[in-house]
């Protein structure tokens, strides 16, 4: 039976970015199988942050930061309108700003992709970030943005392309410091949007083609974004977020992270299913949809074997064309996987079956090391096939 101080002194040894690691290995199945939607051509994206409080102890606040006397930190997430995938999360110190966690996102935007933002985000440096990188955004200004926005909204105009450049000192040391030119003009488009209540609404985007980006498709795309403020609210409420298992930074960073990996399972199996409950309930009168919160109660007792299924269905992947170069790996990584089956049920009988003795060394020893002294075997063979000198081609004799 293992007890508490062993569970914990074993957990301290695992790395958070173990389920970041996973959750990109998950993103590139979704890709690999087609599984994502796109709109007039492009990946649906949007980047917002929150805060979540954590527990009460000193070293929170210490790395976290504090407000009003309680230990903070702030969250930012890249997330998938569509499907409501978080393809990158961030968990850092109040300290680090929202802006900051968007460029930090930057790196794992695909290419043909729009992100959205809210208003609390525009900025020239942050402009020319994605004009660099041959990215496309959405984002909302503030009515009293620059004078540009200002005479915009004075004019009546509909929509309008502008040259944007970093007028004020504070804007010019911002691009400095994120590494980009301050003195680029960046070329943007300004939409304007009516609201219900008879106020207006200034949009930002870098798609430039108004025929094929109309002006009146930004209004209803922009309301999307509002997906990743619930995502939020289902991260801090139904996977009880800031009910934490632990007391250290490393505790708060694993559950973050494992949290944002359940609820990318969850939401993935519930995308898959949804068709075939529509197929089952086609003939009444409601449309039926997934339950999210039973189905994370019911993955997490199968999270582990899916995270093993992922496993080997990604060392298939890679080895096509060569299993039978690489049958004893295959094999190795089957009894390996098993093990941490075994090992995550952790049945009392189980227990005891493991702990017996073979050859005066337990059995939980031989199957632990079975599969890695396969996988071992397998590249020893092909690096001394590799290594092994081959005969030189003969060439035919020519007069």
């Amino acid at each position: 039976m293992v007890t508490a101080q062993a569970f914990c002194k074993a957990r301290k040894k695992l790395n958070p970015e173990v389920f970041e690691s996973l959750n990109r290995l998950l993103q590139q199945q979704i890709d690999c199988f087609g599984l994502r939607q796109k709109w007039r051509g492009l990946r649906v994206l949007a980047v917002d942050g929150s805060t979540v409080h954590l527990p009460l102890e000193s070293t929170m606040a210490t790395f976290f930061g504090s407000h009003s006397g309680f230990p903070m930190a702030r969250l930012s997430t890249l997330y998938e309108v569509a499907d409501g995938q978080t393809l990158h999360s961030l968990i850092v110190p109040l300290t680090v700003g929202e802006r900051d966690c968007a460029h930090l996102h930057l790196e794992h935007l695909p290419a043909d992709s729009l992100t959205l933002f809210d208003r609390g985000y525009p900025g020239h440096w942050l402009f020319a970030l994605f004009a660099q990188q041959q990215r496309h955004f959405l984002m909302r200004l503030p009515c009293g943005y620059n004078a540009q926005v200002k005479a915009f909204l004075h004019s009546g105009q509909v929509e309008d392309t502008q040259l944007f450049v970093a007028n004020h000192p504070e804007a010019r040391l911002f691009c400095s410091e994120a590494g980009v030119d301050p003195a680029s003009q960046i070329e943007l488009r300004l939409i304007r949007v009516e609201l219900a209540n008879g106020e207006s609404e200034v949009l930002l985007t870098s798609l430039l083609d108004r025929e094929a980006f109309p002006a009146e498709v930004f209004a209803e795309l922009y309301h999307r974004r509002w997906g990743i403020e619930t995502d939020f609210r289902r991260l801090k409420q139904t996977l009880t977020l800031d009910n934490f298992s632990g007391r250290s930074v490393t505790a708060v960073k694993q559950d973050f992270h494992a949290a944002q990996l359940l609820k990318n399972l969850a939401l993935l199996m519930q995308h898959l299913l949804q068709p075939v409950i529509e197929q089952r309930h086609k003939g009444r009168k409601l449309r039926w949809k997934v339950n999210f919160t039973q189905g994370v109660s019911r993955l997490k007792n199968t999270l582990v074997e899916l995270l093993v299924v992922l496993v080997l269905t990604v060392a298939l992947r890679s080895l096509k064309g060569r299993l039978r170069m690489n049958g004893l790996a295959l094999l190795g990584l089957a009894v390996l996987c098993g093990f941490v089956l075994v090992r995550a049920v952790g049945f009392h009988h189980v227990d005891q079956l493991i702990s017996m003795d073979f050859a005066r060394l337990p059995f939980n020893f031989w199957f632990e090391n079975a599969g890695l002294f396969l996988i071992a075997v397998n590249a020893l063979w092909l690096a001394g096939r590799d290594s092994a000198p081959r005969p030189a081609a003969v060439r035919p004799f020519q007069r």
